[in-house]
């Protein structure tokens, strides 16, 4: 089973967000102050590291053919943040024809406010996100629903992988 369970925000000089910012926030952007793996996440030699510059994991990324060539037509997605960066990637995936799933219990957001100025909470936010993507692009389940379908990814999940005390050096992008 090939895994990739790295995807880093990298921020290039010529980009901008709509605030003049690196769109990932500086704490998740490679190579920045503040963005350093914590060491339980640090990636294992094996582990494939997809580096981005917007939101969607497989634009300019190679991500797409990556999957094609290992014949990995199934992607389970989790992370952050649910309404940008998950939503994303899982629109795209489900476009390109991958068979998709995403964690709804293993992603997050924050608050935002709408398009009309009214706040939203963190939670209305994450599930209107997950709602977009339901049935359209993926398959929205839990993280036990997941592991009873593959049973074998609890043998690569992170605690299991490595000791926690381990020390590792920092991944950086270039």
């Amino acid at each position: 089973m090939s895994v990739i369970r790295h995807v880093e925000g990298v921020c290039s000089a010529g980009f901008r967000g709509s605030r003049g910012a690196c769109p990932s926030r500086v704490s998740s952007c490679s190579g920045r102050t503040g963005a350093e793996h914590q060491e339980r996440f640090i990636p294992l030699p094996h582990e494939h590291v997809v580096e981005k510059n917007v939101p969607d994991a497989f634009i300019n990324t190679g991500l797409e053919r990556w999957l094609h060539a290992r014949g990995i037509r199934h992607v389970v997605i989790a992370g952050v943040s649910t309404n940008n960066s998950v939503e994303a990637a899982a629109r795209t995936a489900g476009n390109l024809g991958f068979s998709t799933v995403v964690v709804a219990n293993a992603c997050f957001t924050l608050d935002k406010a709408d398009f009309g100025g009214t706040l939203r909470s963190a939670e209305d936010v994450h599930l209107m996100a997950l709602a977009n993507l339901h049935g359209e692009y993926a398959d929205v389940r839990s993280t036990d629903d997941v592991l009873a379908v593959n049973p074998a990814a609890t043998a690569t999940s992170p605690a299991q992988a490595r000791p926690q005390t381990a020390a590792r050096p920092a991944v950086q992008a270039s």
